[in-house]
C-alpha cells in the first residue's frame, strides 16, 4: 500500500467519521480541521514507496487492534522496519505477533511499578 492509500483508509476507518457527532456541534468539533492534521501527522511519519499494512499478515491469524486502528491511528499504529528491509505500518497486536512480543508478566508489571500494582 502507498501513503497515500493509508491514509484515504485512514481517514474511512476513524471513529469520528465513523460514528459522527450531531450536526449542531459538529462544526464545534472541527471535523474537517481534524481531518487536516491527521492527514499531516500521517504525511509526516509515512515514507514513500510501498508500506506493509496489517492486511500483509493475515497468515498470522492476528486480531488487529480496533483501538489503534479507529481512535488515534496518527498516534497507536507504528512505523515499523521488518527484517527483510522493508516497512510496515501496524496496529499494536500485529506489531506484537510480527516482532515476537509478549504480554509482560505480573512479576515483570510489579517490577516496573517498584512492586505496586493495583489489584
Amino acid at each position: 500500500m502507498t501513503k497515500q492509500e493509508i491514509i484515504a483508509l485512514t481517514l474511512q476507518q476513524i471513529e469520528y467519521r465513523q460514528n459522527p457527532p450531531p450536526e449542531e456541534i459538529a462544526d464545534c468539533v472541527g471535523i474537517e480541521g481534524y481531518d487536516d492534521f491527521v492527514i499531516a501527522e500521517l504525511n509526516e511519519q509515512l515514507p514513500e514507496g510501498e508500506i506493509k499494512t496489517c492486511e500483509d499478515f493475515k497468515h498470522l491469524n492476528v486480531e488487529c487492534c480496533e483501538t489503534c486502528h479507529r481512535y488515534y491511528p496518527h498516534y497507536d499504529v507504528k512505523l515499523v522496519s521488518l527484517p527483510d528491509g522493508s516497512t510496515a505500518w501496524i496496529c499494536c497486536t500485529v506489531r506484537s505477533a510480527v516482532l515476537g512480543l509478549k504480554e509482560p508478566s505480573e512479576e515483570e508489571i510489579r517490577g516496573f511499578f517498584g512492586g505496586k500494582i493495583r489489584e
